[in-house]
This record gives C-alpha cells, sequence and structure tokens, in this order.
C-alpha cells in the first residue's frame, strides 16, 4: 500500500513539473499597437515600443504623427512555443490608465490558436483612448510584459 502512495505521489509531481514545463515554452515574441483612423478606417503603423511613427499628441485630432483622427488603438499580441502539446498556461491581456491604474480593457483565460505548432495571435481593441497615457500589459502564467502608449491631449 506504502509503495502505491509513493508511486502516485512521484507520478502526480512528474506530471505538474511537465506541465510547468512545458506552460513556461510559451512566449510573447511581439507586441503591436495601431492607431485605427476615424476617416477612413485604415491602420497606422506600429506604433509600440521605441521607434513609433507619432509622437502620441493629440492623435484624436489627426496631430502628432497621425495621418487621420484616431482615439481607437488595436492591441496585437504574437506569441510563440518551441514545444507542441501540452497544457498551455493562463494568457492575460490587459490595459489601464496609467495615471489613475483604472482599467480599460481586459481579456482573461485567452486559448491560443497554435495550429502549425509554433506561433499565434491575440488582439484586443481600445476604444476612445487617444488621450489617456495607457499601459498595456500580457501575462502568460507568472510572467509578464508590457508597452506603454503614452497619448497627450491639449494644447
Amino acid at each position: 500500500m506504502k509503495l502505491r502512495l509513493v508511486f502516485a505521489a512521484a507520478l502526480a509531481g512528474a506530471v505538474a513539473w511537465s506541465s510547468v514545463a512545458l506552460a513556461d515554452e510559451v512566449k510573447v515574441a511581439s507586441i503591436e499597437a495601431f492607431l485605427v483612423y476615424g476617416q477612413s478606417g485604415r491602420l497606422s503603423p506600429d506604433i509600440a515600443g521605441g521607434n513609433a511613427p507619432i509622437d502620441f499628441h493629440n492623435t484624436v485630432i489627426g496631430a502628432g504623427g497621425a495621418e487621420e483622427p484616431a482615439d481607437d488603438v488595436l492591441i496585437v499580441v504574437h506569441f510563440t512555443r518551441s514545444v507542441t502539446g501540452g497544457e498551455t498556461p493562463e494568457i492575460s491581456l490587459r490595459a489601464v490608465a496609467h495615471d489613475s491604474g483604472n482599467p480599460i480593457q481586459e481579456r482573461k483565460n485567452l486559448a491560443l490558436a497554435f495550429i502549425d505548432g509554433s506561433t499565434a495571435a491575440k488582439a484586443m481593441l481600445l476604444g476612445d483612448v487617444g488621450c489617456t497615457n495607457v499601459d498595456v500589459t500580457v501575462s502568460v502564467g507568472k510572467a509578464q510584459t508590457g508597452v506603454n502608449l503614452p497619448f497627450t491631449c491639449g494644447e
């Protein structure tokens, strides 16, 4: 009887460790953000990261490098997975106002479609944020990464 309990405990530990190891193989490859232009409906070039083609000021009126008025932003997160099969960790996307910490949008418990076994993507649309300094956070299990979109408005 003791041998069965030891074996069962060892097997449970191996399964738990295996799931954690596979879960750790899912990584955020990139986070992109695009202005949704309010007249044409086109998307801007990627504005996330250090080489943004805009200065984030008054995009709601088409200023700051925006080609048209824009106050909606499409976030696209790309994921990679180096191991196929196994459990995917809990994935969530969250956007909050940088200054107040107030939530803007959140998507929890996202299922990723690793069709070819190595890449997947998820999107989130943020409405009416053209004057809000926004922090976007992506959680993969306990790991987090993110970008800041420092929108401002005023004269």
